[in-house]
């Protein structure tokens, strides 16, 4: 459980759905009050947003901030805004650039230099900041259900993509630069350890040792090299801050399962949610939790891995399938927080 669900906890802390953080990513902030336009795609955060007021003046309020952005929009492209390479059709090309701007910054850039590097000045990128998300914003509901102007999902969704794009590249260029950073670990590769944990993941839980050695020997090992390669591997895992090891780990290891990430569905989405939380609440709690897959769900860590290795990368590029996902495990995990006295919980 414990690597489909670390991957699961990044994306979650990544786009700001962490289980104690429950909030969806948003927008990034619009143009300063001396800009060509104070409307904004994101209204949670205005004073004099009538939250008091009756519905019908809320959503008179709300309808007439849309309207004020559709206006700034069609005033950009009246005035034929200079959007250099971005197309407003393509929301990622929006983000890798934001993305990009944000990563001179990190290296030490001064602002002048980090929109400079991305080919506008200050004042260009925010209104275009602003023309995007008033192209891409929609009046929907927020968590009380009341109306609110906010951004649309495919506007999320390509910021996660676009991050995705941004963290394979660093990985990349992380491992150029070091070769050593996916080297062997005694002469065993990360794709071999990943293809070995598999088939170690299927031997039955009463297996012997010699059951053990068996299937390491497929593979050029006993079990003291095993536990030699898994603990060399797992420290230069901890250590690679790209991610670079894991990415590449996850991927060998649901080649070797046979689960295809565009196949079909291993499992629902609202079971595999179950059964992560499940898991964690079983971890917490000290108990067997291989032991309680088989006993509750009838399933073996493998199967979980494939529910994982399906669900997993949805879940990095579908902002509602994360909201979702951020719910589900909290009913979950209240619903086995007390598996270890409940002796009746079944399915």
């Amino acid at each position: 459980m414990g690597f489909i669900q670390s991957i699961i906890d990044f994306f979650m802390k990544l786009f700001g759905l962490a289980k104690d953080e429950p909030a969806a990513l948003s927008a990034p902030s619009a143009p300063s009050a001396n800009s060509t336009s104070s409307a904004r795609a994101d209204s949670s955060d205005d004073d004099d947003e009538p939250r008091e007021k009756s519905p019908a003046e809320r959503r008179a309020y709300v309808e007439k901030e849309y309207a004020d952005l559709q206006a700034f929009a069609a005033r950009c492209e009246a005035q034929r805004i200079d959007l250099k390479n971005l197309d407003v059709r393509a929301p990622e090309t929006y983000w890798a650039t934001l993305f990009a701007f944000e990563g001179a910054q990190q290296d030490g850039a001064e602002p002048a230099q980090a929109y400079a590097s991305i080919g506008f000045s200050k004042a260009e990128w925010e209104n275009v900041s602003q023309y995007f998300q008033a192209k891409w914003s929609h009046i929907a509901t927020d968590s009380d259900g009341l109306p609110q102007v906010t951004v649309k999902d495919e506007f999320t969704n390509a910021a996660m993509t676009a991050r995705m794009g941004q963290m394979a590249a660093k990985q990349a260029a992380a491992a150029a630069a070091d070769p050593t950073l996916l080297a062997p670990v005694e002469g065993i590769s990360v794709d071999v350890w990943a293809t070995a944990a598999v088939a170690m993941t299927k031997l039955a839980m009463d297996a012997t040792a010699a059951d053990v050695n068996k299937v390491l020997a497929g593979y050029g090992m006993d079990r003291a090299k095993w536990d030699a390669i898994n603990a060399g591997w797992m420290t230069k895992m901890q250590g690679d801050v790209t991610g670079a090891i894991a990415t590449k780990y996850g991927a060998a290891f649901t080649s070797a399962q046979g689960q295809a990430a565009d196949g079909p569905e291993p499992c629902t989405f609202e079971r595999f949610c179950e059964v992560g939380a499940a898991q964690a609440m079983w971890a917490e709690q000290g108990l067997d939790v291989n032991a309680q897959l088989q006993k509750v769900f009838s399933l073996k860590a493998t199967d979980w891995s494939k529910y994982g290795a399906y669900w997993s990368p949805r879940l990095s590029t579908d902002i509602a399938l994360a909201r979702k996902y951020s719910d589900l495990d909290a009913k979950y995990r209240l619903k086995y927080k007390g598996a270890a006295m409940d002796d009746d919980l079944s399915l």
